[in-house]
């Protein structure tokens, strides 16, 4: 009987060494093999779809401008239980009556009572005679957003999301001032009636990766946390030259950015723009243009994006 006992005892004991030797480290690669399969489940081909077929000339107001706002919404539309609307709104410039409309977009079970993030980016092109298709500033960006939207509604079906394009970001007479640019982030905040937990401004996404990284602004000290983990997930995820993040504890931008981030800062609604202070040489230009992105790029922002996302979540229930 004791002889048994002692067998049964060391059989015990060696299956679950044998289960501790091999059982944990499966599990973890489990748990890596999903991380990886959601970073990788971006797809750079839509959003080079999606750049390609809307990287059109498209000042205030014009037809080329009505048509991507269209294919936008056509696209948000695909995604489910997502509901799209514009938000329309007139403002005089220069004696000149103008119209405008912002692209809002959420799901159904979207809270404004419970924390949420906004992404954005504007949907106008620059006013110019040479005509710039405006790939970089902010087609791609576009294209990013929605493209986080498709994957972050698959993956987390009550993510407290929104969307905002705005409208008349650009000059509207080419020669930028207060009066005539950023009328449809100001428009918008004016109207908002709670405050997002967090607004990312996306802007000239998809240029050179050495030339024209990203960097935390001396002026919105408060999106400096947020920019060190940006790069604490860029570096952990990509090797040295594929770093385009740069962490505020090693260097910052005293750049002054006008851009549709300006209204949500003047707010005191937390807002990290994600622009490069050093703008890509093609700016403005009938260079910026589907040719001229650098994919790269793109693929390192989106996924970065992405993965911060996934891993801090919030929700609308």
């Amino acid at each position: 009987m004791n002889n048994l006992f002692i067998i049964a005892t060391v059989i015990v004991i060696v299956y679950l060494s044998l289960l501790f030797i091999f059982y944990v480290p499966a599990n973890k690669n489990i748990s890596e093999s999903f991380d990886k399969s959601n970073i990788n489940s971006i797809s750079l081909d839509f959003i080079k779809s999606f750049s390609k077929v809307n990287s059109l000339y498209r000042p205030v107001p014009s037809n080329n401008l009505e048509k991507v706002k269209s294919n936008v919404i056509n696209l948000l539309n695909q995604i489910p239980n997502f509901i799209i609307k514009k938000q329309f709104f007139t403002k005089k410039i220069h004696n000149k009556e103008y119209y405008f409309s912002n692209i809002i977009a959420n799901s159904n079970n979207f809270n404004k009572t419970k924390p949420y993030i906004i992404l954005s980016a504007h949907i106008d092109g620059p006013v110019n005679q040479i005509g710039s298709p405006a790939s970089i500033d902010a087609i791609v960006s576009i294209g990013i957003i929605i493209e986080l939207a498709r994957q972050l509604m698959k993956n987390i079906k009550n993510y407290n999301l929104q969307i905002v394009f705005f409208d008349g970001e650009e000059a509207i007479d080419g020669s930028w001032s207060n009066d005539n640019t950023l009328s449809g982030s100001n428009f918008f905040v004016k109207q908002l009636d709670s405050t997002p937990s967090q607004v990312f401004v996306f802007d000239l996404i998809g240029a050179d990766i050495t030339k024209n990284k990203l960097y935390a602004y001396s002026t919105n000290p408060k999106s400096h946390e947020l920019m060190s983990k940006l790069a604490w997930i860029n570096n952990d995820l990509y090797p040295e030259n594929k770093r385009i993040f740069v962490d505020p504890n090693e260097s910052i931008s005293y750049a002054i950015i006008k851009d549709d981030s300006v209204p949500f800062y003047n707010a005191s609604i937390p807002v990290i723009d994600l622009i490069p202070p050093t703008f890509p040489s093609t700016h403005h230009t009938l260079n910026d243009n589907y040719q001229n992105v650098n994919w790269e790029y793109v693929d390192v922002f989106a996924n970065v994006i992405y993965n911060y996302l996934l891993k801090n979540p919030v929700y609308s229930l």
